[in-house]
This record gives structure tokens, C-alpha cells and sequence, in this order.
């Protein structure tokens, strides 16, 4: 009887043992495969995060394509208009001038003399407008002379007596692309609109310095600052979304910190050895 106990006793082991061994296999092959299907969802979601990036990557890419194309086109329109109003325009009211001043020279009347002084006067103000637009359009100093002068000369012209605008170039070089010369005048010259039209600032400090195959761009102004989640930074239709496309096609990066009480100051670093769009 101890003996027929005994063997059953083992035998009901025995099953157990292959019972418990046998839940322990399928669990741990059910934890297997549920590992497997987790990780093959998540690589399917990876890769659907990937292609989405793809995508929004392509997207934006074809949007900074299109907007480079546009301002090509802004900028050679513009340069044409500045030309023929420089050349056209200008030379028209030189001419006008040159004349009325030769009759001024020969009239005794000094009525008559002094009409034609006023009208000469009216013409030298609508000659420095007309310059001033000219400028506005292309700047014949950024194309001929290079950044630097054209960036001192735009802080020097747009300084009025309510505002000192300081300029501080750093290591400047004598040349640079077309494109990077035309964007960066065109970013300096919105963030000084800002400062002056919407920020009202009383004192602004562009800083623009060439170092480590780089491009260091800093404008800081004392005015109002600007909400980070507004537009007000939009003057003339332009805004801070042009600046943000420029930078952009630049390669660059923007960064722009502003307070009501301490102004607004922006920070843009362009590589100067990036591959341009095509």
C-alpha cells in the first residue's frame, strides 16, 4: 500500500511539475509575443511619426522654396523700380532744377526770383523723398560697398533725434553672397522698424559680427517690448513672420527676448557655409 501511495504520490508530482512548467512557458511565451506586438507597434508608430516629419519636412521645404522665389522676384522689382527712379526720375528733376536755376540767375524781378527759389527749394525736398524710396527699394551700398557701409548707413539715416540707433560691426568681411548680403539688410532693417515705429525706443544697438564660419546679428532696443504671443511686431505688412522666413532660408536660428520694462532684444545666427535651397 506505501509502495502504490508512494508512486502516486510521484506521479501526481510529476504532473504538477509539468503542469506548473507548462503554465510558465505559455506565460512567458505570451510575454514574449506581447513584447514583440508592443514593440512592432511602436516601431510602426515610429515610423509613422517619421513619415509624418517626412512630410511636414517636405512641406516646409516647398513652402521656403516658394517664399525665396517671391522674394527673388520682390527684390529684382524692386531693384529695377529703385534704378529707374534713381536714373529716370532723378534725372528728370536735376535737369529741372539745373534749368530754373539758370533762369533764377538771369531774372532781375525779385519777386520772381524768389518763386522760383521756392520752387527749386520744393524740388530738392522731392529729390531727397525720391532718394530716400530709392534707398527704401535697394540700397546701391549694400550692392557696390558691402554690408558694413550699407548697415551703417541705414542706422545713421533712420537716427532721428528721439533715437540714437548705434551700429558695432565686428571682423566684417569685404564680401559676401548676394543672398546673404540682401536678407540680412532686409532683417536689420524690419527689426529698426519695429524698434522705432511700434516699440518707440529712444536708443537701439545693432550688432553684427562674422566669427567661427558664422554670422552674428544682435538688435536691442529699450522701448516697450512686445507680447511673445502677439503680432505687433507687423509694420508694413511684413512682420516678424518675414524676418522668421529669412532666417530661415538662411539656415539660421532666431531667438528674441522682450520685457515691457527692458525693450526688446533679438539674437540671429546664420552659418555662413550652409547649402542654399534650391
Amino acid at each position: 500500500v506505501n509502495l502504490a501511495q508512494q508512486s502516486t504520490i510521484a506521479s501526481n508530482k510529476t504532473w504538477i511539475i509539468i503542469l506548473i512548467s507548462g503554465f510558465l512557458i505559455a506565460l512567458l511565451l505570451g510575454i514574449m509575443g506581447w513584447l514583440l506586438a508592443r514593440n512592432h507597434r511602436r516601431r510602426l508608430q515610429q515610423k509613422d511619426l517619421l513619415h509624418q516629419q517626412e512630410i511636414r519636412s517636405v512641406k516646409q521645404k516647398e513652402q521656403l522654396n516658394q517664399y525665396m522665389s517671391v522674394l527673388q522676384v520682390q527684390e529684382e522689382e524692386r531693384n529695377r523700380i529703385a534704378r529707374d527712379l534713381h536714373d529716370g526720375l532723378g534725372g528728370l528733376l536735376a535737369g529741372v532744377k539745373l534749368r530754373l536755376s539758370t533762369i533764377a540767375s538771369r531774372e532781375r524781378n525779385p519777386s520772381s526770383k524768389e518763386e522760383i527759389g521756392t520752387v527749386i527749394t520744393g524740388l530738392d525736398h522731392s529729390a531727397n523723398e525720391l532718394r530716400r524710396i530709392s534707398r527704401n527699394m535697394m540700397p546701391e551700398s549694400l550692392l557696390y560697398m558691402g554690408l558694413e557701409p550699407a548697415l551703417e548707413d541705414l542706422c545713421r539715416y533712420l537716427s532721428n533725434p528721439g533715437t540714437t540707433i548705434r551700429f558695432q560691426a565686428i571682423n566684417l568681411q569685404a564680401t559676401y553672397p548676394q543672398e546673404v548680403l540682401i536678407n540680412v539688410y532686409r532683417i536689420v532693417q524690419e527689426l529698426l522698424s519695429n524698434a522705432l515705429k511700434h516699440a518707440h525706443a529712444s536708443q537701439v544697438i545693432v550688432q553684427v559680427s562674422d566669427g567661427d564660419r558664422h554670422l552674428f546679428l544682435t538688435v536691442e532696443d529699450n522701448g516697450q517690448g512686445m507680447a511673445q504671443t502677439t503680432s505687433e511686431l507687423k509694420p508694413s505688412g511684413i512682420g516678424l513672420k518675414s524676418i522668421e522666413n529669412r532666417v530661415a532660408l538662411l539656415k539660421g536660428r532666431l531667438e528674441t527676448d522682450s520685457d515691457a520694462s527692458h525693450g526688446t532684444t533679438t539674437n540671429i545666427e546664420i552659418p555662413l557655409d550652409y547649402e542654399r535651397q534650391d
